[in-house]
């Protein structure tokens, strides 16, 4: 598998992108796949949906990271769900990424923007 590195001179992300059509973000990994979750609205203004379509599996834990890193909002679930909405109002306007763990170990990660 061939690795291509982008380095990003105004921030301290490091991009690189597979030729399986992935893209990763430090120790975020972005594939080219269909995802289990759906975020609706998106564009969001003051909050997001989050919706697991497989039924097999329930959502345990949500974490928006800002496009530079950092996690803004972590939210576990005491009883996991296929549904869940967070508040996003005090988050800044600009891209963020929303990473979602299942009850079996498994993630997803999905874009978000923020308006």
């Amino acid at each position: 598998m061939k690795k291509y590195l982008l380095i990003l001179l105004f921030g301290c992300a490091v991009l690189s992108f597979n030729t399986y059509n992935a893209v990763e973000i430090g120790n975020i990994v972005l594939k080219d796949k269909s995802s289990k979750i759906i975020l609706s609205p998106n564009p969001a203004r003051s909050f997001v949906r989050i919706n697991c379509t497989d039924n097999s599996v329930k959502i345990k834990q949500v974490s928006i990271m800002s496009i530079l890193g950092p996690d803004v909002i972590n939210v576990t679930l005491s009883t996991p769900n296929n549904l869940i909405e967070i508040n996003i109002a005090k988050l800044n306007q600009g891209k963020y990424f929303v990473k979602v763990v299942y009850t079996d170990g498994s993630s997803d990660i999905e874009q978000l923007i923020k308006v």
